[in-house]
């Protein structure tokens, strides 16, 4: 008995591990294909990270992230682009894989079809092909 979809089951690996192991043999690529940096972590990043962990400030937070963090996302949108956003309208995700299948989910029905111009990320057709 297959334990998982036909959906699924079609669906192809992810191509990200072969677009590293390709990368991982050349000199001078800089290795930015599984979504982490390449330079050591900031400072900011390590003392806020601290900060959070001191204060507690780790749990779950709400479904669209925390009031403060969109504020802070939607006036750097508005000062740098000039772009003016409502809070409720700022979403943050764990990770770009995530924000993708959200917004296949979303906006994408099941006889609906998707352009994907290429090269792209290897994983974004998959997203919508779930």
């Amino acid at each position: 008995m297959n334990k998982f979809s036909k959906r699924v089951s079609a669906l192809q690996s992810s191509l990200i591990r072969t677009v590293a192991e390709e990368g991982m043999k050349l000199d001078g690529v800089i290795p930015l294909w599984f979504g982490e940096g390449y330079w050591p972590t900031s400072t900011i990043a390590i003392n806020a990270a601290i900060q959070a962990l001191r204060s507690n400030d780790h749990f779950y937070q709400p479904n669209s992230e925390k009031m403060s963090l969109r504020q802070e996302i939607s006036d750097y949108l508005q000062r740098i682009y000039g772009i003016k956003t409502q809070i409720a309208q700022i979403t943050v995700t764990a990770s770009g894989m995530q924000r993708l299948a959200l917004v296949a989910i979303t906006l994408v029905d099941t006889d609906d079809h998707v352009v994907s111009i290429s090269p792209a990320w290897p994983n974004i057709d998959e997203a919508f092909r779930i």
